[in-house]
């Protein structure tokens, strides 16, 4: 049951990190035009503050992602029993998604506030998969 609620978690994560990487597109195609968008991407044009957070915030969740997924693959993998699963589910999806809309708005303090929780969350689901491998 757990890994069921950790996998659904980590799915509603990268549905997130999908949407970032189609906003980031769109706000591109906006800003700089379609042919910019459609191009390599080597030329040198000014990026507007919100292009910068949206390329932090999706970075920020690349990394969340690549954190959680190895952890959560092993405890489904040698069978651990993670205990309080949806809490660190709900942890993961609240977290992150605050994350994004106040890393966007561009607000440090609950930024920090909502990247810990996810943060937090996964750290006690690690001591608890560590603890078994």
């Amino acid at each position: 049951m757990a890994d069921q609620i950790l996998s659904g978690a980590i799915m509603l994560n990268v549905l997130l990190f999908s949407l970032l990487l189609g906003a980031q597109v769109l706000l591109r195609s906006r800003t700089h035009g379609l042919r910019f968008a459609l191009s390599s991407l080597d030329g040198a044009v000014q990026t507007s503050t919100l292009e910068e957070r949206l390329k932090r915030v999706k970075t920020n969740q690349l990394e969340f992602l690549i954190l959680v997924v190895p952890v959560a693959m092993i405890a489904a993998a040698t069978g651990t029993a993670v205990q309080h699963a949806c809490w660190i589910a709900l942890a993961f999806i609240a977290g992150r998604s605050l994350y994004i809309l106040v890393a966007l708005a561009g607000v440090p303090v609950l930024r920090s506030a909502s990247w810990l929780i996810g943060f937090l969350a996964w750290g006690y689901m690690l001591v608890q998969v560590g603890g078994v491998v």
